[in-house]
């Protein structure tokens, strides 16, 4: 399903970001403000920081998740999502020492 959408608006959980990042869709974030250790928000910006995804973190409005969404949806399909590109990084997460 992930891969015929233009956006995908979800929670940061481990599995998503994992999922998301391996296909290279574009993603906007929104963690849960109460999981534990604020994973989900520390993860989140760890992909934002890299270019891979949006991270909308606190109080999310109709204008912010808008703002959020926006410019990915302006970016044809098959064109340069993503300055870093969600599937570049997962290939340097699967060539890190941390995934071996």
């Amino acid at each position: 399903m992930f891969s015929r959408a233009d956006v995908v608006v979800s929670r940061s959980g481990a599995g998503t970001l994992a999922e998301l990042t391996a296909l290279g869709e574009q993603a906007v974030f929104i963690p849960l403000a109460t999981s534990a250790g604020k994973e989900q928000a520390y993860d989140a910006l760890y992909l934002a920081e890299a270019g891979a995804a949006v991270a909308l973190l606190g109080d999310v409005t109709a204008d912010r998740l808008r703002d959020g969404v926006g410019p990915l949806l302006a970016i044809p399909r098959g064109g340069q999502r993503w300055r870093g590109g969600p599937n570049r990084m997962g290939d340097q997460m699967r060539r890190s020492d941390s995934w071996t």
